[in-house]
């Protein structure tokens, strides 16, 4: 194994990793499952995460700027998010530790899951309610 190979196993392993599980434990839904997602302050916990981890890198020349679109999240973040999801999820190291564990890994692409979250719009209150509660119900 080379030295730069050894540097990226280790820096995975030991700051994206954690980073990433950090990221996923944060309930950052989309508006369309909680509109009181700004109030609840998820987004800006995953920012700062990222912000975090990212000035802690120490990247010589390396600028971080958060850009805020008032009540919707950057399109440049979502494809961002998105690429990143995908190609975790097809990492080899990923899905070693992942069947070591037995979680089951079958992603949809964003874009799909967009199409998903558009067709809502057409449910009734009373439906977009009940899918809530079977989806996202209360912690004890």
């Amino acid at each position: 194994m080379t030295q730069l190979q050894s540097f990226i196993r280790e820096t995975w392993q030991s700051s994206i990793v954690p980073a990433l599980k950090e990221y996923i434990a944060i309930p950052n839904e989309s508006p369309a499952f909680d509109p009181r997602w700004q109030e609840h302050g998820h987004m800006d916990r995953a920012v700062d995460l990222f912000s975090r981890w990212a000035t802690a890198q120490e990247i010589p020349g390396m600028e971080l700027h958060v850009a805020r679109a008032e009540g919707r999240t950057p399109p440049e973040r979502v494809k961002i998010l998105r690429t990143a999801f995908m190609k975790t999820m097809r990492d080899p190291q990923f899905l070693a530790d992942a069947k070591k564990t037995r979680l089951y890994i079958d992603p949809s692409p964003g874009e799909e899951v967009l199409k998903v979250v558009k067709s809502l719009d057409a449910l009734s209150p009373e439906v977009v309610t009940k899918l809530k509660s079977i989806l996202f119900p209360k912690r004890k």
